[in-house]
């Protein structure tokens, strides 16, 4: 296996380039046809077996940890976890000055930089949907209907 840094757009583009399709007619998950592994909340390989793209408002946000500033952009709807073991999370719109989340992440500053953009997430196939981008922060990914019947449908009450 060969470990890279890649940005997940360019990830989305190069896996469609190497035949992915879409999960379903008119689904915006493509699958992935080769090995794809990311890292989980743990630092552990998993597998990753689509990609996501979708438009959505873009915030960039700025954390600090152990005094290194991380800045990055993400979609107004994506979900960075607060607690795991509570899973607990917030919606990168819904973040606040000060906000703690895992590996030692605070919120120094939230904005909103476009309306509308391109976003892309990995999905991590696992039962917590959890994975770390290259800095570390936790990041709860976006999962195709047919993930979520297959990870929570037995657990929930229609079971």
């Amino acid at each position: 296996m060969k470990e890279i840094e890649v940005k997940v757009g360019d990830l989305y583009e190069f896996v469609l380039s190497q035949g992915g399709k879409p999960e379903d007619e008119g689904s915006l998950f493509i699958d992935v046809p080769f090995n794809l592994e990311i890292k989980d909340e743990s630092g552990r390989w998993i597998s990753s077996s689509k990609v996501y793209k979708k438009e959505d408002a873009l915030y960039e946000v700025e954390f600090e940890k152990d005094g290194k500033v991380k800045v990055g952009k993400y979609a107004a709807e994506h979900i960075l976890p607060f607690d795991l073991e509570k899973k607990v999370h917030s919606y990168v719109k819904d973040l606040q000055v000060g906000d703690e989340l895992p590996n030692g992440f605070v919120v120094k500053s939230v904005k909103k930089v476009e309306d509308k953009a391109n976003v892309y997430s990995p999905q991590a196939d696992s039962e917590s949907h959890c994975y770390q981008d290259v800095d570390g922060l936790i990041h709860h990914n976006t999962f195709s209907v047919k993930e979520a019947m297959k990870y929570d449908f037995p657990k929930g009450p229609l079971a």
